[in-house]
C-alpha cells in the first residue's frame, strides 16, 4: 500500500509525522513511507481535471475509487441531567474508520427524566447545526420603481450535546442511539429508541416493531401464531430528543483560554516588531553599501569609508550569527543607531551639498535683481535712493 499526501497544508514535518501516525494505526502493514510524488499545490486542480474527465462521454479515464477515512475518533457519553454524574460512554468514530459512517450504541437501565448525550466532552470536531437567516431590503428609488434585494445567510456551527426525554413507561430497558458522521469527519446523533415489553395474549404475531423510513412497523415472531398463551414480546419506541447548546466551559477554563490568547497576542506582536527591526537593520547595511560607491562617493575621506565598510561588515556577520537570531528588539535598534552615527558625516556633507547648489543659485538671482535695480535707479536727480531687498 501507498500513500500520497498532497496539499501545501502537508509540508511541516509535525503535519507528516501526525499523518504518519493515523495511517499507521489505521492500517498497520503499511511500511510508513509517505509518497509526495506529485506537486502539493497542483493536487487540487489535477485532482478537478481528473473526475472531470471520469465523469465525462467523451473522455476515457481509469476509474479508480476514493475512500475517506476519519483522521480522528469520537467518543459519546450519556449522563442525567447537566450536572449528573457519567451513566456510560462508547466510541462513535475510531481512527482509520471509513466516512460517511453510521453507529448504534446500546444503553442500558435507562432513569427516568432528561439525559444529555454529549460527543466528545473534552473537545474535538463534532455535529454540524445549520442557521438559515433571511434579510429583506426594499428601496424605492422612483414613485413607480421600486428595488427589493433578499439575502439569504447560512451559518454553520458545531454541537454536541441532545437531550433525551425518558418517561416512565420507557425508564428500565434498553436504549439505542444512532449516530451518523459524514464526509467531513463531524458526528451527529440521528435518533433515540427504547426497547420495551408488552404482554399480548391471542393477539396477532406482530408484537415485535422495527424502524423503518416510514417509522416503527409491527413485524411477525416467528414461531407464534394468533390464539397462542400470553407471550412477552418487545417493541422499538422512539423518544423524543431535541438539540442542545454547544458543551460550555466553565469560567476558570475560559479565563486561562483569555489569558493564553492575550499572551499569544504579545507574542505575535513582539516577534512582528523584532521582524520589522531586523529588516531595518539588513535594508540599511546594503543601502550604505550602495550610497559609498555613489551618493558618498565625492563625500567621504577614504579613513570614512573604510570605517563604515567594517562596520557594516561586522553588522551583517552579527546578523545571520546565533546571537543576531536570538537578540532582542533593543539589540537591533542600537546596532540601527550605530550605523547611522558611522555614516553621520558624510549624509551631513550630502545634504549640506544639496542645499548648497539651491542657496547659491537663490544667491545669484538675488544679485542680479539687485544689480537692476540700481542700474534703473541711478539715473534719478535724487543724490540718494534707497533700494529695498528682502533676505533670502
Amino acid at each position: 500500500m501507498e500513500v500520497e499526501i498532497v496539499g501545501g497544508a502537508c509540508r511541516p514535518a509535525c503535519v507528516k509525522a501526525k499523518l504518519t501516525e493515523s495511517v499507521k494505526s489505521a492500517a498497520p502493514q503499511w511500511n510508513g513511507a509517505l509518497r509526495t510524488s506529485l506537486n502539493a499545490d497542483e493536487a487540487v486542480s489535477r485532482g478537478a481535471a481528473l473526475q472531470c474527465a471520469l465523469i465525462s462521454t467523451a473522455i476515457a479515464a481509469k476509474p479508480f475509487k476514493i475512500q475517506d477515512l476519519s483522521h480522528v475518533s469520537v467518543e459519546a457519553s450519556w449522563r442525567l441531567g447537566p450536572h449528573g454524574g457519567v451513566l456510560g460512554s462508547g466510541q462513535v468514530l475510531a481512527i482509520g474508520d471509513r466516512l460517511p459512517n453510521a453507529c448504534t450504541l446500546k444503553v442500558k437501565d435507562l432513569p427516568v427524566g432528561e439525559v444529555e448525550v454529549i460527543l466528545n466532552e473534552n473537545g474535538g470536531l463534532v455535529g454540524k447545526w445549520n442557521v438559515d437567516l433571511t434579510l429583506t431590503l426594499t428601496l424605492t428609488l422612483t414613485p413607480t420603481l421600486t428595488l427589493t434585494l433578499t439575502l439569504t445567510l447560512t451559518l454553520i456551527g458545531l454541537v454536541g450535546k441532545w437531550n433525551v426525554e425518558v418517561k416512565e413507561q420507557d425508564s428500565g430497558t434498553d436504549m439505542n442511539l444512532f449516530f451518523e458522521t459524514d464526509h467531513d469527519g463531524c458526528s451527529i446523533l440521528k435518533g433515540v429508541s427504547s426497547t420495551v415489553e408488552e404482554d399480548h395474549d391471542g393477539g396477532p404475531c406482530c408484537a415485535v416493531y422495527e424502524q423503518t423510513d416510514s417509522g416503527f412497523e409491527p413485524v411477525g415472531i416467528p414461531g407464534l401464531e394468533a390464539g397462542d398463551d400470553a407471550v412477552k414480546a418487545s417493541k422499538s419506541v422512539q423518544l423524543s430528543m431535541r438539540r442542545g447548546m454547544m458543551v460550555g466551559l466553565d469560567p476558570k477554563t475560559i479565563n486561562e483560554m483569555k489569558k493564553a490568547e492575550k499572551s499569544q497576542q504579545e507574542r505575535n506582536s513582539s516577534v512582528a516588531a523584532l521582524r520589522e527591526m531586523r529588516n531595518k537593520v539588513e535594508g540599511l547595511i546594503y543601502g550604505y553599501r550602495d550610497k559609498l560607491s555613489n551618493d558618498y562617493k565625492e563625500y567621504s575621506t577614504e579613513e570614512e569609508k573604510t570605517v563604515l565598510n567594517r562596520c557594516l561588515d561586522e553588522t551583517e556577520e552579527w546578523l545571520y550569527s546565533e546571537d543576531g537570531e536570538s537578540a532582542p528588539c533593543t539589540v537591533f535598534q542600537r546596532k540601527y543607531d550605530t550605523l547611522e552615527e558611522s555614516a553621520a558625516k558624510m549624509s551631513q556633507r550630502m545634504n549640506e551639498a544639496g542645499k548648497r547648489d539651491k542657496a547659491a543659485s537663490e544667491l545669484r538671482r538675488y544679485i542680479a535683481q539687485v544689480r537692476q535695480e540700481v542700474k534703473e535707479k541711478s539715473g534719478l536727480k535724487e543724490e540718494v535712493s534707497i533700494i529695498k531687498i528682502h533676505p533670502f
